[in-house]
């Protein structure tokens, strides 16, 4: 089975990080978003199983990912945060927030969490 996958992500570094990280792993990345208007849009249009998002997308990742929340309160999503960036990544679980993923991370502990996240 695959997975769709929508990236919040600013870095176009970082988004070729995340296809290469989850590709392997029947992750089907259908979406990428640099902004949060961007990444309502692309939410709508296909209907991802799984949404990472940085907290340092324009307009802020952790207000998207509540506004994805209340809106779809079924979406998975994976907040990343550099460490300066933690405590407010870490309070959007209060949201609903599945997991939060520390950059620089490795690609296992991405692999592992979305694997986690999709089979809750």
């Amino acid at each position: 089975m695959t997975h769709r996958v929508l990236l919040g992500e600013s870095s176009r570094f970082m988004r070729q990080l995340f296809h290469k990280t989850l590709e392997p792993l029947a992750m089907n990345i259908v979406g990428e978003a640099a902004t949060q208007a961007d990444l309502f849009t692309a939410f709508e249009t296909h209907g991802p199983d799984l949404v990472i998002i940085d907290v340092s997308i324009g307009g802020g990742g952790a207000e998207a990912a509540q506004h994805l929340l209340d809106t779809h309160p079924e979406a998975k999503i994976i907040l990343c945060a550099s460490q300066s960036r933690l405590p407010e990544a870490r309070a959007a679980q209060a949201w609903g927030v599945r997991e939060v993923l520390q950059k620089p991370f490795h690609p296992e502990k991405l692999q592992e969490m979305a694997i986690q996240v999709l089979m809750s």
